[in-house]
C-alpha cells in the first residue's frame, strides 16, 4: 500500500509539471497605455497623507 501511494504521488507530480511545459512568449504586442490598479484602501499611497510616500502620482 505504501509503495502504491508513492507511485501515485510520483505520477501526479510528473503529470502536473509536464502539463506546464508551454512555449514562452517571444515578444509583446502593443500595450493598452494604462494600468488599472485594484487595491484595498490604504495600500496605495499617492502622498495625500504623507508626501514621503507618493509613488502613484508619477505613474498617472
Amino acid at each position: 500500500m505504501n509503495s502504491f501511494l508513492k507511485s501515485c504521488t510520483a505520477l501526479t507530480v510528473a503529470l502536473t509539471f509536464s502539463g506546464q511545459a508551454v512555449a514562452q512568449v517571444k515578444e509583446l504586442g502593443k500595450g493598452e497605455g494604462e494600468v488599472n490598479i485594484v487595491a484595498w484602501p490604504g495600500y496605495i499611497e499617492r502622498g495625500e497623507t504623507d508626501k514621503g510616500y507618493d509613488w502613484v502620482t508619477s505613474f498617472e
